[in-house]
């Protein structure tokens, strides 16, 4: 059986001396590992992998410089790191990316917006089964009030999506959602507790009460109240009754008692309608001006 060696290692390059030093727990896997991904081209060193395209496999020699326990491994490397000055690593601590520069190339994509086609691969990535274990490894998992300080700290004064002028705030200007997306939407809101007993104080009912509606804004809302849309909330309201507390009925019977609203051109077809049905049940009049089964006087 083979023995598992732990310890700190060194790739050297023969003719120029520059070398990389790493630390493993299993010296076998980890120099299998970089030869691996040397030849896929997709090492972390680019200083690394440029020198083996160049020169190939047959340039390098693998060394182990110390054996050691895993618990040792960070300080032994950052020894043989101070000591052996090390060109080809990534970053110059041992065990971290602390003092890593970055290539310009990377610092002038910052901010840069992804392609269609890079966000495209990006999300061929995320498969139903990986998403699945995404957030099964995120359920449950609550952040600490020192870091939800960060994060707040850092949105202070950051412009939202949503804002004025904003680039994705035109691009979903009068964008509706399928069927299908209002579905999800809907079954995942419903048993919604989070605004159960959340009372509005009186400043903010005053200015929702203040807030003017232009001709426009009423015009969509009363487009949005289609006949399907109609019918199906009076269904919902027969089969769920709303429970209205006599407090609530109070205060609806104080605010429309003496107001009277405007009928539609709908509105008084319907009282029409119903005012027709209502005379044609009663008798009609006789010829004499006198209403039959009445009795006349002299």
């Amino acid at each position: 059986m083979t023995r598992v060696i732990s310890g700190i290692y060194r790739i050297v390059h023969r003719e120029s001396g520059r070398c990389y030093v790493g630390q493993t727990s299993n010296v076998g896997r980890r120099w299998a590992e970089h030869r691996s991904l040397l030849k896929l081209g997709k090492h972390k060193s680019r200083r690394f992998q440029n020198i083996w395209d160049k020169y190939g496999r047959e340039a390098f020699e693998w060394e182990l410089l110390e054996e050691c326990p895993p618990e040792k491994l960070t300080e032994a490397e950052q020894f043989w790191m101070d000591l052996l000055r090390p060109v080809l690593n990534h970053a110059p601590a041992a065990g971290s990316t602390l003092g890593m520069k970055r290539p310009d190339v990377s610092l002038a994509k910052k901010g840069v917006p992804r392609s269609a086609e890079t966000r495209a691969k990006i999300a061929a990535t995320w498969t139903p089964e990986r998403r699945a274990a995404w957030a099964e490894h995120k359920r449950g998992s609550v952040q600490s009030a020192e870091a939800r300080a960060k994060i707040s700290a850092a949105h202070t004064g950051m412009r939202k999506p949503w804002m004025d002028g904003n680039e994705l705030g035109k691009l979903t200007t009068g964008y509706r959602r399928t069927a299908e997306q209002r579905e999800r939407v809907s079954k995942s809101r419903f048993g919604n507790k989070n605004c159960v007993g959340r009372v509005l104080s009186d400043e903010t009912k005053a200015k929702i009460a203040a807030a003017p509606r232009t001709e426009e804004m009423k015009a969509k809302m009363r487009a949005a109240w289609t006949p399907e849309r109609r019918a199906a909330m009076a269904a919902r309201n027969k089969a769920n009754p709303p429970q209205w507390s006599e407090a609530s009925r109070a205060k609806a019977s104080a605010s429309h008692t003496g107001v009277a609203k405007p009928l539609t051109p709908e509105g008084h077809a319907r009282v029409a309608a119903a005012n027709r049905r209502r005379f044609a049940r009663t008798r009609p009049l006789t010829g004499s001006g006198e209403t039959a089964g009445s009795t006349s006087q002299g």
